[in-house]
């Protein structure tokens, strides 16, 4: 459960399509809001590589409204 009490959110990395389910990895990254009390993970294909600089450019659309750091873990 997300810290808004709602299922988590992820970030789908490296899909450029609609998708209706998937099945991919949390690839060790946390995008942590620190003026939100809900936090997103970024999900990825098996196999696919993204470096922190992709996330932060692909996530901006929305964390741009927050104050975020990312978390490798």
């Amino acid at each position: 459960m997300g810290g808004d009490g709602e299922a988590q959110d992820a970030y789908i990395m490296g899909v450029d399509e609609p998708l209706r389910e998937f099945d991919g990895i949390v690839i060790r990254m946390i995008i942590h809001r620190l003026n939100d009390a809900e936090d997103k993970w970024a999900v990825t294909p098996r196999n696919y590589k993204v470096s922190d600089d992709e996330i932060i450019d692909k996530t901006k659309f929305q964390e741009q409204y927050f104050e975020t750091e990312l978390i490798r873990y």
